[in-house]
């Protein structure tokens, strides 16, 4: 967390497709927390192969307004 920049950086593992459901929960539970005391938020989401289409992954959560998405592929 950056309190100075208004940042915080949350860093995500996406295992397998169980997991999925439960990891847009988490993200969206942590939108609604983190923005009442940051205007920024990103999400580094370490894929392990889950993840088919990046964009439509992105594009629910980005479509808050200071909140990005970075996927790393492994």
């Amino acid at each position: 967390m950056f309190k100075r920049l208004k940042l915080v950086i949350e860093v995500k593992i996406a295992k397998d497709l169980i997991r999925m459901k439960s990891l847009i929960d988490e993200i969206n539970a942590d939108i609604l927390a983190y923005k009442t005391a940051y205007e920024r938020v990103v999400f580094v989401i370490y894929d392990l192969g889950t993840i088919r289409d990046e964009a439509e992954f992105k594009s629910s959560i980005e479509a808050v307004e200071g909140v990005a998405v970075v996927i790393i592929k492994d």
